[in-house]
């Protein structure tokens, strides 16, 4: 599982124009907050769900989602319960958690990168970035 540390500076948001993100958050400031900070950022459509049951509607109603960033720790459920079906769709996922790495390792998610919370925003948006421009060839 990859850990990010905190940068300064502006990412490169080139891979971020026009996509669509999914952002699976129980909190509804912190999905508001994200909802901003991708929109300003050239983000095209970012859907939000509170829970696994609203992400499982979402997903079966839009067919084009570039990435999903996952809380892991949900109020009924965790992030971890969708990774096998985002991959399967061929969705890139990025894992959210208010904890230390160490405390969320699980199995599904090794091979993912994890943001820590609380958030910073440049950090953010440069893992976002680098995961959408190697799922989108650049």
């Amino acid at each position: 599982m990859e850990r990010y540390a905190v940068v300064t500076g502006e990412p490169s948001v080139g891979p971020l124009q026009g996509a669509t993100i999914l952002v699976v958050e129980d909190q509804a400031i912190i999905a508001l907050d994200l909802e901003n900070l991708f929109y300003d950022n050239s983000v095209g459509q970012v859907l939000w769900a509170r829970g696994l049951e609203q992400a499982r509607k979402v997903l079966a109603t839009n067919s084009k989602i570039d990435l999903a960033l996952l809380d892991l720790h949900l109020g009924t459920g965790s992030g971890f319960d969708l990774v096998d079906e985002l991959k399967a769709r061929g969705i890139a996922i990025v894992l959210a958690s208010g904890f230390a790495a160490s405390q969320v390792m699980h199995e599904k998610g090794r091979d993912l990168p994890l943001v820590e919370k609380p958030y910073h925003p440049g950090n953010l948006l440069k893992v976002v970035s680098e995961i959408m421009a190697k799922g989108r060839g650049a």
